[in-house]
This record gives structure tokens, sequence and C-alpha cells, in this order.
């Protein structure tokens, strides 16, 4: 975000939801697959950069 000089509603404008971008940032929830998605495509990246890391050992 600084990189690009972002703020909070920059992402909400991409994304399309602002409460979910303010309770992201105040740490209260991930983004949802989609919502990764939707940032990967716009800044050109993988998603994956933008969900937690998967915890291997809950799933096995």
């Amino acid at each position: 975000m600084e990189e690009h000089k972002f703020k909070q509603a920059d992402i909400a404008r991409i994304i399309g939801y602002e409460s979910h971008v303010s309770a992201f940032f105040a740490g209260k929830r991930n983004l949802s697959k989609t919502e990764a998605v939707k940032l990967g495509k716009y800044f050109a990246v993988d998603p994956s950069v933008f969900l937690p890391p998967l915890d291997v050992k809950a799933v096995a």
C-alpha cells in the first residue's frame, strides 16, 4: 500500500467491501479468496500473497 500510496478506501474500491477492509486492517478477519483474487488481478501478483499461510498440521 505504501509503495502505491494507497489508503484503506482505495483497497475497498478494488474488492468492493469497505467493512471487510476495515475489519481486515483491524485484525478481525482475513480476506476471502474472492477478495484475494481481485487484489491479485489488480496488482498483477499471485492472489495467495493476500491469504494467510495454510496450516497443513490442522488439515491432517
